[in-house]
């Protein structure tokens, strides 16, 4: 009898210890150490000193107000975006790893335009693209550097300068 209730005893342990081990609890993230990095400073406001009056020189009480990127939900995983297409079905657009809006000041009209983003870094973390969330069109993409945790360089090809933006 001892013998059968150490059985049982032993086999509700084992159990109770399987129940504990899923692999549903643990999440292994498919984004490079480089990525994670990145994604750790991508919160809250960053706006561009290079081309508005937050670049502290003579002139720049004449630049206008900075272009902002403002950061908001991160994935854990990078989603799909896809669009429905008749003939060819459900078509890949790209991928996105979070979200973010990018406010572009309008130097004419001296106002912000908001547009809605999702946000992807390559895996080496040197290239950022942000995509219109309403048109999922490619609205901006740049060259990075990160250069601290307050600073990042994105350089757009179709410019001469560099966008420097700086945690707010």
């Amino acid at each position: 009898m001892k013998k059968f209730i150490r059985a049982c005893i032993t086999c509700i342990i084992a159990g109770i210890a399987l129940v504990g081990c899923s692999k549903d609890d643990d999440f292994v993230s498919t984004y490079s150490e480089r990525q994670e990095k990145a994604f750790a400073l991508f919160n809250g406001t960053w706006a561009d000193i290079q081309f508005s009056n937050l670049s502290g020189g003579e002139l720049g009480s004449l630049l206008p107000d900075p272009d902002l990127i403002v950061f908001g939900t991160h994935f854990d995983k990078e989603i799909e975006v896809t669009r429905d297409d008749y003939m060819n079905g459900q078509e890949h657009l790209y991928y996105a790893q979070g979200e973010c809006t990018y406010r572009a000041f309008d130097i004419v009209d001296e106002v912000y335009e908001d547009i809605e983003c999702y946000y992807f870094i390559n895996s080496d973390a040197d290239y950022m693209a942000l995509y219109d969330k309403e048109t999922n069109q490619r609205y901006k993409g740049f060259d990075m550097d990160i250069q601290s945790e307050t600073r990042i360089v994105l350089h757009d090809p179709n410019l001469t300068l560099p966008y420097i933006f700086v945690k707010q």
